[in-house]
């Protein structure tokens, strides 16, 4: 028979999706039976379950009354049993000779697994499964070796889930697209683009027939598709034709016969895109070993190893200069400038030796403003380390994960430390979390340098900065930067009309006097001589024809999240081919939407910057049912099967944007709607609709309770959930007017809390909101006349204990902190709490928190006399108290007691070896430093090596909370450089001649480079966690 050219040339080309009904099953034999239709195995069905009563009843019957009778599962494990041994008829094996965009498939058996599975040797490409919306779908790949199996049916390898069973009922045909809708999401994507080959169906098929009007509906202008069937009737091509499918008379043989004719094997061999077999990161093999395929495919994909032989794509310098991260262009054409951190980041992160660094598994932290040019930098670290003889230099791409085993083979190989280069550390916080996790328990050399924005790092980071060994500031423009642009600038004729005309020192003035200096912001109006909202907003203004405007506003809305946006999303959206956007829409959009240049077709789309796309965004919708119908629009076309498409939505869904973007609290409320209906109740939806019931004027809080049970129960392994219920349950307590009502709230949020901390053990956000709660009902304690003493002092006493805990665990905590303040001020108010803590202490109590209350308010007071008597009083009562000693070691320290010793003695009291009391520890450790005493020094340089591996963050570890003479008097020391290393160094001290450590950036007037061993210098000595420290050095 002869095929269509148009259909033999996608196939060669590898641009059709097969669609297989039950007729492709044609051929095939079971092991123990026979079946050629349904029908045949409703009579299967019905034999084994029904006594063989209903044999000539529909499948669908037959299959509903057996699962009646006996259950789901059994009824499933037996379908199991009769296709688990299928054997493919031989032109069923010829399929993996040719390159297929995918397959979807409504049979359960495993035939199409088999034929790859069994022809792994002429397989051109390996099978992926796919069944339900929790799978993954792979995006951004550069190899179409893998091809994805849909199965929209589901498979008999899974009979044992309730939530994905197989289609055999009539309830279940009418509900097939449950946990299945991003599977056929993905089919009407396709079709835009590719054309589908639907085989072995029939018109009588209602459900086929359902989906190709689904398809015809959310892709009416999509590929031309095509149906094999032999024996078709010409009404019935005309009915298939009306739909925009071509019928061809044939069978699902006779058509893989036909394409074996006419497309020979080295012409498909063409359009597949494979690993390569080898990889430059072998170079730095130590031996001849081979990369794993998982290795080869992982910097195919996923992330690239630098070298000099990186691909590129020629840009024009002006598109950088205009905002464009343009992949490694900037770098090949040397058009980025050297930022004036440069140096010293290199040489403290990449050159630093082994033998200096602290610990094995490294996580350094980049922060800067958006726009500030914090990716551009991160390239330029990865791309210098291609010139040094040491290390394996990773780039993760947009959205990529990394496998602990995949670095583990890298050092095995190369006995080199990995640097993994992974840019936005908030959009990929537990993917980093869970791999330095990893790498730490596999004790791995890697080092990760992230970056984020100051704002996004401090509110969506809590769980990776324990782990921080680094904090570098990629602050605004500097002479010499500035200096440097301008040059570039000049070089490649990128001034703009503000500066073409003006003098080098002019141009200089330009950007240093008018404009702020942040690097996106000062290029844009620097060369333009306007505001850069201005400047952005008529670029938009400007775009010609509208659909070319409303795509790359679209393409804002989400790039403005930093997250890449799909192809196949803006196609679904405005039914428009990737092939029809480069004809009709390159020219408008050319400089302001870039694409990555992916030969599998798998295309991502980006705006120049995300600043760029945040400003089109705020100011292009004429109205806010312009920008609520926008929202409507992408979330009716979002598949979150695809990880760009996950962090855009969840981006999208979150409470507080919404809130902020959307005056009319049911714009939100709709918008939620909309994304249960485009994907479900998803934990994380239902969590933001939560969220937003509780900061709305208003809000409803019972549903929200409702709402995170749900998303609990949906995700249990979800702590943030846990804190979400406590805090609304928090909420519902402070808008009850019953106070036994408000006490019962509290206590369901108190015992989530517990249930959270029980399995993820506490943190500061639960331990705040626990304090809180415990305020809470101070409050209302001290609201009821009736109340008896005894009640306010435990109260009181509980507090207190958890505060005093928890300030020792979270030192710097500014929650914690606010809400000691809080406490401190509800007591100083009350006259009666004063009378009843002195009564209780008067009474002998024996409660630590008692005094230690009585004592905080009696300084509250400024009598500190009082004060200290209290604590000495109470520690005669409990000598060995931790909290006791340590309240008093505090006293004496803000009452400027100069007594080291004292202070040292009673420090020392108020902790033991293996606690967590980092405060009382640090205080013992810094005044025990200076003791005549050598065992007591020892003991505080042992201390602060315990302090220094502690998991807090990076910014708490190096804080200087003392100095010698005191942090507002300090003392001037003297002493000479004694050593010089990578980005530190050691100070020689006159007196006592020790070693003290000083770090780079304490070097004043960047005097670094000019030190040389011996030097003598000025300065002021100061204590951290980590140990004494030289500060704000100066030669001599």
């Amino acid at each position: 028979m002869n095929l269509p050219a148009a259909l033999l040339d996608k196939i060669q080309k590898g641009r059709v999706v097969l669609f297989l009904g039950a007729g492709a099953l044609y051929g095939t034999k079971l092991k123990n039976h026979k079946i050629t239709s349904g029908r045949d195995l409703g009579i299967l069905i019905s034999a084994r379950f029904l006594n063989s009563d209903y044999k000539d009843e529909s499948l669908s019957l037959i299959a509903e009354l057996a699962i009646s009778e006996h259950g789901l599962f059994d009824v499933q494990n037996y379908i199991r049993e009769i296709f688990n041994d299928i054997e493919p008829a031989p032109y069923h094996l010829k399929l993996p000779l040719f390159i297929w965009k995918a397959i979807f498939t409504t049979n359960y058996d495993r035939m199409i697994e088999t034929c790859y599975n069994n022809n792994n040797e002429n397989a051109l490409q390996k099978i992926k499964v796919y069944l339900s919306n929790e799978d993954t779908i792979s995006e951004g790949d550069l190899t179409n070796d893998v091809l994805g199996l849909f199965k929209i049916h589901g498979c008999i390898t899974r009979t044992k889930d309730n939530d994905l069973p197989l289609i055999l009922t009539v309830e279940q045909y009418n509900d097939y697209e449950k946990n299945r809708t991003n599977m056929f999401k993905y089919l009407y994507e396709l079709s835009i683009e590719y054309s589908i080959v639907f085989i072995g169906h029939s018109l009588q098929d209602a459900n086929i027939r359902n989906i190709i009007s689904l398809l015809n509906k959310n892709a009416p202008l999509g590929q031309r598709h095509y149906l094999v069937k032999p024996g078709i009737k010409e009404a019935e091509s005309g009915l298939w034709a009306n739909k925009k499918i071509t019928t061809l008379d044939c069978t699902f043989e006779s058509f893989i016969e036909t394409l074996e004719k006419n497309i020979t094997g080295d012409s498909i061999r063409l359009g597949l895109i494979t690993p390569k077999s080898e990889h430059p990161i072998q170079r730095i093999f130590i031996n001849k070993s081979i990369p794993s395929e998982n290795l080869i495919r992982f910097l195919t994909n996923n992330a690239e190893y630098i070298n000099s032989d990186l691909p590129y794509i020629q840009y024009n310098p002006a598109d950088f200069y205009r905002g464009g991260g343009l992949n490694w262009y900037p770098q090949m054409e040397s058009l980025d400038i050297k930022r004036s951190i440069f140096d010293r980041c290199f040489d403290e992160i990449i050159l630093k030796p082994e033998s200096e660094r602290t610990v094995k598994s490294e996580l350094i932290l980049i922060k800067g403003e958006a726009g500030a040019g914090k990716t551009v930098f991160l390239r330029q670290l990865a791309w210098h380390m291609k010139d040094v003889e040491f290390g394996c230099p990773i780039w993760l791409k947009d959205s990529s994960g990394i496998d602990v085993d995949i670095i583990k083979e890298i050092v095995n190989k190369t006995s080199e430390r990995v640097f993994i280069f992974w840019d936005n550390a908030s959009l990929n916080n537990q993917r980093i979390s869970t791999f330095i996790q990893e790498a730490i328990r596999e004790e791995l050399p890697v080092t990760i340098i992230t970056t984020e924005r100051y704002n996004e790092w401090n509110l969506r980071c809590e769980t990776l900065k324990g782990y921080v060994s680094e904090v570098y500031s990629l602050r605004n423009l500097g002479g010499s930067e500035i200096n440097e642009l301008i040059s570039k600038l000049e070089k490649h004729n990128c001034l703009g009309p503000n500066l073409v005309n003006k003098s080098h020192s002019e141009r200089i003035h330009v950007f240093t006097s008018i404009f702020e200096r942040q690097l996106l912001v000062s290029l844009h109006e620097a060369t333009m001589g306007e505001r850069f909202e201005d400047i952005i907003f008529n670029e938009y203004n400007s775009i010609e024809p509208l659909q070319a405007k409303y795509i790359y506003r679209t393409i804002c809305t989400l790039n403005r999240l930093r997250v890449p946006v799909r192809a196949g999303l803006i196609a679904r959206i405005y039914e428009i081919s990737f092939e029809d956007f480069k004809s009709k829409f390159f020219e408008p959009l050319e400089r302001v939407v870039f694409w990555d240049n992916n030969t599998s077709g798998d295309i991502h789309y980006k705006a120049r910057h995300t600043e760029i796309a945040e400003i089109v965004f705020e100011r292009a919708f004429s109205s806010n049912l312009e920008r609520y119908n926008e929202y409507v629009n992408i979330l009716d076309k979002i598949n979150i099967s695809f990880e760009s498409d996950k962090l855009s939505f969840r981006q999208l869904m979150r409470a507080k944007s919404l809130h902020d973007i959307f005056p009319d609290y049911l714009d939100v409320i709709n918008i939620y709607k909309y994304a249960i209906d485009s994907v479900g109740e998803d934990p994380y939806l239902l969590q933001q609709m939560a969220n937003f019931e509780r900061i709305r004027p208003n809000g409803n809080l019972g549903e929200a309770i409702e709402l995170l049970s749900k998303a609990k129960d949906l995700a249990p392994y979800d702590s943030s959930i846990y804190h979400s219920i406590a805090t609304v349950w928090r909420d519902r307590a402070k808008q009850s007017r019953e106070p036994y009502t408000r006490i019962k709230f509290r206590n369901e949020a108190r015992e989530i809390l517990v249930d959270a901390i029980r399995k993820w053990g506490s943190s500061s956000y639960l331990s705040a909101t626990m304090i809180e709660l415990s305020i809470d009902n101070f409050e209302d304690v001290l609201h009821d006349g009736s109340i008896s003493n005894n009640i306010i002092d435990a109260s009181i006493s509980k507090i207190e204990e958890e505060i005093t805990l928890n300030k020792q665990k979270y030192p710097d905590d500014n929650i914690i902190s606010t809400l000691e303040a809080r406490f401190a001020g509800i007591l100083k108010d009350d006259k009666r709490v004063l009378i009843s803590l002195e009564t209780a202490y008067t009474e002998s109590s024996r409660d630590p928190y008692i005094a230690i209350r009585l004592s905080k308010l009696y300084m509250g007071k400024n009598d500190m006399a009082r004060a200290r008597s209290v604590l000495q009083t109470a520690i005669e009562r409990r000598r060995s108290d931790l909290k006791l000693n340590f309240q008093y070691a505090e006293i004496l320290r803000l009452s400027n007691e100069e007594n080291f010793t004292t202070l040292s003695y009673y420090y020392k009291r108020a902790f033991t070896p293996h606690d967590d009391n980092y405060q009382a520890k640090f205080w013992f450790a810094r005044y025990s430093y200076q003791s005549s005493d050598k065992k007591e020094v020892y003991q505080a340089e042992d201390i602060f090596n315990e302090l220094r591996n502690v998991r807090i963050s990076k910014e708490e570890k190096v804080k200087v909370r003392d100095c010698v003479g005191g942090m507002d008097t300090p003392l001037l020391q003297y002493g000479a450089i004694k050593e010089l290393r990578t980005g530190f160094g050691f100070i020689s001290i006159d007196g006592t001649g020790k070693d003290i450590f000083f770090p780079r950036n304490e070097i004043e007037n960047g005097l670094w480079d000019a030190l040389k061993i011996g030097d003598r210098t000025k300065f002021f000595l100061g204590y951290t966690y980590s140990g004494p420290i030289c500060i704000k050095i100066s030669p001599l």
